[in-house]
């Protein structure tokens, strides 16, 4: 009688662990909140997945009949998600040298984000 009590015992306290655990974050998820930002869902086009790049217009700016919901990190402000972490917002060519990506020596200067955006030196967006 002890034997099967303890047994009952032994499984309700490895149940309830198995209940009381959070599930393991995924890799873009700990991504996000190692570089200050927060996991929340939200409405985005139909082909986008969770986590979009939200450093470029469009992945999350469909109307509702052509949007699912999916993972965004919500950076703080002055930051955006470019699929791997917040990082420096960028809008122009200073912005881009300000956040501190290659500066290519041509004529007129280029800067280049890792999410594959150009910036060139006296246009502005």
């Amino acid at each position: 009688m002890k034997i099967v009590a303890l047994v009952i015992l032994i499984i309700a306290i490895i149940s309830l662990y198995f209940l009381l655990t959070p599930p393991p974050l995924s890799g873009k998820e700990q991504a996000c909140i190692n570089s200050g930002g927060m996991v929340r869902t939200s409405l985005c086009c139909l082909l986008a997945e969770d986590f979009p790049n939200n450093c470029l217009i469009g992945a999350c700016g469909c109307s509702p009949d052509n949007s699912h919901e999916v993972k965004v990190c919500e950076c703080p402000e002055g930051k955006c998600f470019d699929g791997n972490s917040c990082v420096t917002q960028v809008f122009n060519f200073q912005d881009c040298v300000d956040a501190g990506y290659p500066v290519l020596e041509s004529l007129p200067r280029q800067c280049r984000t890792p999410d594959g955006r150009t910036f060139i030196e006296g246009e502005e967006t």
